[in-house]
């Protein structure tokens, strides 16, 4: 072959050859590049397998765009002129350097650096990561096929034993293609692989790597396979005594012989070994901190701190939480430690079979199984799985789109669901004939308990068979007389809509909200109600997708609606939409509770009815009942997230922080991981200063579920510790999103960090090009935390005839949107800006509105703001001591660390100014020492923070301690470095400072 010319390609020599073909260097004469060619061997050309494994390899291999995956450049056909055959190759990059075996083998008995191994690794493992987000499995990966450069770059070669999702299969299910040793157990059984193979066949890398050697080794192959089925690798630590336990998770987890407990992803491993390569090479913190460290204060007690929660443009914390537990969250694939034993008459309705022959009637496969949910779930004696959770349990165990299951696969639904008992079913269409048969049975032994058949004429005949097959599936039930009679059983059609073509758009839409796409689920939602324009369901629909979205006033009007149709669902979907309906006002939270109320006294069982329960009362600050809740879900089994979530951040406003982490470990090790379980840890490392372990729990988080969440939380994080750089790029970064939530991040992350460095102009500006989002997307009535935050920033700038005007706006706006919290904070505000200008008559007069809407509002502990504007008020007549005692008061309806709650310094700040202006310096010192600690102030009210170091300067200054002084009047001056001009504050610590230094 050498010199002859192939296409454009002249071969310049021989590479080497393997079982699926022979490699060349070659000469692009066009393009005057040198490459390598594959060509399959000669012997073989005739196998059509192999050709078609060949053609596979070009396929898969193309479709990965990796730096660390081979380049294929073309795939090509050529008859060889003298045998007249056809024969195929592929053009791909030229990689010159060495094989990893070689690599491994050249160190002889000196083992690679541990950081050499962890830089292959990585690189291996992002490859593998690319190639699995393409659905393209290696099943041959082996140290062979990884070439490494001579500058390092690893390349993945030979996707020649590629198996692409979906397709064909080519070769048999007991072929054994792949290099032996580096097999799975699975593979060598002959079973379906999947990327959990190739987790596997990277874990005997990884050890070989480790160790010089392969963890399962055999004279023959038998005997390998033998090996690799049944016994344990030797310890790694024996050639690698000083491993850390990090790396021994990493690598004895990759080499699980159960695929089920394996990494269940390559990316979930890849975060891992990016840890320990970050953790191995780190550089000592104190070579690369700021000039001055934040976090470094002279006294330190146990930190208190919260973050920055969720989306900042709304009213803390809880009311977003809130949002989220509308959407329905992926389940876990994973099997709890400790499982639910399902309840007796528990029962899961599968997505039904086609036998129609016809595709065009897919749509009934899901909108059958929703419609008969619909229909038994009107039970208070029989448990049925809803048709949300059924969707997610399908899509973790990968059959969503299953055209049947297995009995492995409806056992796996009977486990993941707590249900005993599974149907399923099938229709088929005989001419205008519609029949539907159905097979209950065991859940986990297949045994069927009952199957039934009913016919009809046509789509239109559905309701009436779904009405006539719910009841003869409760009557296998065995209820009793008094159960039947007292059990509603509404006919389908009246629950639900009348319109099959409406009921198969809202089926249809229910499945893209799963899925998290609210846009297609609302374009269909609107198609089915204008069908059926008294559909309260797809109403509720509606109204929730709004609602995720964060568009509040089209998410309202939505749920106006399905409480306006509120007779054509179930008694159980009635509570339900009055409590979403009147959660979305303050002024009827008490019906919301109330309905909720109703719901658990009919259906204890109904999980997301206690979840929201749950979250109303932790709303409204009723903390034990909140407890009382979530505690009930946690030792009931509760797999969701939702309940574990809430008892951290209840733990975390008490102080309790590494409570509330175990807490959300336990979520984590027994169900699985999640990004909100991620960002609340996050939040309490932060919480507790913990900047590295905050920082992994992002990047982790940020893997699982890549949300503008944690990039405002790390930016949060180089904020807390004085990389305001960092922390701007970070912010300035969400700008670039495109969706508007990720903007609104942005726009306030950086008002943020302009207040904490004394820039009321810059945060000003920056809260109007958020308030400029929220005008676009038409919301502008509803999100009011940057409306809040502007008038704050007006009153500290002192331009306190603009804040009266806003606040007037404010005011208006929480009385049309029914937000009495929203009026609250505006009256506060007020009193405050009328104090500032010094007409006190008219603070108190704003003071006696407040406490009157306070006096009715079912939140009663919302008294501590009427507390503190009485309080100011004081302050202001230089009635120190009664300011004193009204300041105290607030704290006494207030948590003790108040982690969820985002004003915690304004209540604080006002009592240590006063102790301060009184004389007594000492419980100053004490409340401004603790605000200098409150993380959540630096990223809430980031002034105050900062003036609290002013503030502890001047005090230490009159203790008559210097040096604590100089650190205190730092650390203001390096806040406030970039700060407008003309603040007092500034000028003062300036010259104070000098007078320390010349003191010295």
């Amino acid at each position: 072959m050498t010199g002859k010319m192939i296409a454009q390609y002249k071969i310049i020599e021989k590479l080497g050859e393997g079982g699926m073909g022979e490699v060349y260097l070659a000469e692009d004469t066009k393009l005057k590049r040198k490459v390598a060619i594959k060509f399959l061997p000669s012997h073989l050309t005739a196998n059509e397998e192999d050709k078609a494994r060949f053609l596979q390899e070009a396929r898969a291999a193309s479709a990965i765009n990796h730096p660390s995956v081979c380049v294929i450049h073309d795939i090509m056909e050529h008859e060889d002129p003298e045998s007249g055959k056809s024969e195929q190759f592929i053009v791909m990059e030229y990689v010159k350097g060495r094989t990893l075996r070689e690599i491994v083998g050249e160190s002889g008995r000196d083992l690679l650096p541990l950081e050499r191994v962890l830089d292959h690794a990585v690189q291996i493992a992002e490859a593998l990561t690319a190639a699995h987000a393409e659905d393209v499995v290696h099943r041959d990966i082996k140290s062979e096929n990884i070439m490494v450069t001579g500058s390092g770059q690893v390349k993945v070669m030979d996707f020649g034993l590629a198996k692409i999702r979906g397709s064909a299969k080519i070769t048999k299910s007991s072929s054994t293609v792949g290099t032996v040793a580096y097999m799975s157990p699975e593979h060598i059984q002959g079973q379906d692989v999947d990327a959990r193979s190739d987790i596997f066949s990277f874990g005997v890398i990884l050890y070989e790597m480790l160790t010089g050697r392969l963890p399962f080794q055999g004279e023959y192959d038998s005997a390998t396979m033998y090996s690799i089925l049944n016994e344990d690798p030797e310890p790694v630590q024996r050639f690698r005594p000083d491993l850390s336990s990090e790396w021994l998770h990493a690598l004895n987890r990759a080499l699980e012989k159960d695929p089920e407990s394996r990494y269940q992803s390559m990316k979930d491993m890849l975060i891992d070994l990016k840890r320990l390569k970050r953790d191995t090479g780190r550089v000592s913190r104190e070579s690369v901190k700021p000039r001055v460290e934040l976090s470094e204060v002279k006294e330190r007690p146990a930190v208190r701190i919260p973050k920055k929660f969720l989306i900042p443009v709304v009213s803390g914390l809880l009311i977003i939480i809130a949002v989220m537990l509308i959407i329905i969250e992926p389940w876990s694939s994973k099997r709890a430690a400790s499982v639910r034993e399902p309840k007796e008459r528990s029962l899961a309705v599968m997505y039904f079979e086609n036998n129609t022959g016809d595709a065009s009637l897919d749509h009934w496969k899901k909108a059958l199984s929703d419609l008969l949910i619909a229909d038994l779930v009107q039970s208070k004696y029989l448990h049925v799985l809803s048709g949300d959770r059924l969707f997610q349990i399908l899509r973790q165990i990968d059959i969503l789109d299953a055209v049947s299951y297995s009995s492995e696969d409806l056992q796996r639904v009977g486990e993941q669901g707590e249900v005993r008992y599974i149907l399923r079913g099938n229709f088929t269409k005989a001419g205008d004939a519609f029949r539907i048969s159905t097979i209950l049975q065991t859940a986990g032994t297949s045994e069927t308990i009952d199957s039934e058949t009913v016919e009809g004429i046509g789509e239109a005949s559905i309701f009436s068979i779904v009405d006539e097959l719910t009841r003869r599936i409760r009557s296998s039930f065995q209820f009793t007389s008094e159960e039947m009679d007292t059990d509603p059983d509404l006919p389908v059609g009246d629950i639900t809509t009348s319109s099959p073509e409406a009921y198969k758009l809202y089926s249809e839409g229910r499945r893209y909200h799963d899925l998290g796409e609210f846009d297609k689920s609302i374009e269909l939602m609107e198609e089915a109600v204008s069908l059926d324009p008294e559909f309260a369901m797809a109403y509720r629909s509606l109204s929730v997708s709004y609602y995720n979205m964060g568009f509040t006033v089209q998410s309202r009007s939505y749920a106006q609606k399905a409480l306006q149709y509120i007779d054509h669902v179930s008694e159980r979907e009635r509570y339900r939409i009055r409590a979403f309906y009147f959660r979305q006002n303050e002024v009827t939270y008490r019906e919301a509770i109330e309905a909720l109320e109703k719901l658990r006294d009919l259906y204890p069982d109904d999980d997301m009815m206690l979840t929201n329960l749950g979250v109303l009362y932790a709303e409204t600050e009723r903390t034990e009942k909140a407890r009382a809740v979530f505690q009930r879900l946690i030792d009931s089994g509760d797999k969701r997230y939702y309940a574990y979530f809430w008892m951290a951040i209840l733990h975390m406003n008490e102080g309790e922080y590494e409570e509330a982490r175990k807490i959300l470990r336990n979520y984590i090790d027994r169900y699985s991981d999640h990004s909100t379980i991620r960002y609340l840890m996050a939040a309490q490392a932060i919480a507790t200063r913990r900047w590295d372990l905050a920082l992994a729990d992002i990047e982790r988080g940020y893997a699982i579920y890549q949300d503008s969440w944690f990039l405002s939380l790390e930016g949060f994080v180089y904020q807390c510790q004085g990389d305001f750089h960092k922390a701007d790029s970070m912010y300035s970064s969400l700008l670039r999103m495109e969706d508007p939530v990720s903007r609104l991040y942005g726009w306030a992350d950086l008002a943020a960090l302009a207040l904490t460095r004394g820039q009321y102009d810059k945060a000003l500006q920056r809260f109007d090009e958020g308030i400029a989002i929220l005008d676009a997307a038409g919301e502008s009535d509803t999100p009011y935390g940057f409306f809040i935050s502007r008038i704050y920033t007006l009153i500290r700038k002192g331009d306190t005839d603009q804040a009266l005007l806003e606040c007037d706006r404010e005011i208006e706006r929480a009385e049309k949107q029914g937000q009495t919290s929203r009026a609250i904070d505006a009256l506060l505000y007020e009193g405050m800006a009328y104090l500032q200008k010094g007409e006190i008559d008219s603070a108190r007069s704003a003071l006696e509105i407040m406490e009157r809407i306070i006096q009715e509002f079912i939140n009663s502990k919302k008294i501590r703001l009427v507390h503190l504007l009485r309080g100011l008020i004081y302050e202001k007549e230089n009635r120190f001591q009664e300011a004193i005692r009204h300041f105290k008061q607030t704290l006494e309806f207030l948590p003790s660390e108040g982690f969820s709650f985002v004003d915690m310094v304004v209540y604080y700040y006002p009592l240590a100014r006063v102790y301060e202006r009184s004389g007594d310096i000492e419980n100053a010192r004490r409340i401004f020492i603790k605000i200098s600690r409150f993380t959540q102030a630096i990223r809430y009210h980031g002034d105050l923070y900062a003036k609290s170091h002013y503030f502890l300067g001047r005090i230490y200054e009159k203790k008559g301690s210097p040096e604590d002084a100089k650190m205190y009047y730092e650390k203001f001056l390096f806040l406030w470095e970039e700060s407008d001009t003309g603040l007092t504050e500034v000028e003062d610590a300036r010259q104070r400072l000098a007078a320390l230094r010349e003191g010295d």
